[in-house]
């Protein structure tokens, strides 16, 4: 299997675009969503936002280094089980879910100094 590891927030981004606008060019070019590695990344602001279909299953996706995730599934579809999400070294991230969402597992997550920006705008604590 190839794993897309990419280097930078920005490639990244370029990638979930090309996802977005053609999903049998990206998994030519990257592999599919589910499998890339995200080890490298520290910010995923507004990665999936307003892409309303979005509702791939990215539980797999290392999060261990992402420091802000504000918007991330702003205005998604994205319903997916994150628990397993490695969120460590995430911190002050608003609204990561937005307004229109089916509340996912995310009772593992534990973010440090700030744990009522995760959901604020549902207004969920962690």
């Amino acid at each position: 299997d190839y794993y897309f590891t990419p280097k930078t927030d920005i490639e990244l981004k370029d990638a979930v675009n090309v996802w977005y606008g053609n999903r049998d060019k990206a998994i030519t070019k990257y592999g599919h969503i589910s499998y890339w590695n995200t080890k490298k990344i520290i910010d995923m602001v507004d990665l999936f936002n307003y892409n309303s279909t979005f509702n791939d299953d990215i539980s797999d996706w290392n999060t261990s280094n992402v420091e802000i995730m504000d918007g991330m599934f702003i205005n998604t579809n994205f319903n997916q089980d994150l628990n397993q999400w490695n969120i460590d070294k995430l911190e002050n991230s608003r609204c990561i879910f937005g307004y229109d969402f089916n509340i996912l597992n995310i009772s593992n997550w534990t973010i440090k100094n700030n744990n009522e920006y995760i959901c604020q705008c549902h207004k969920y604590n962690i």
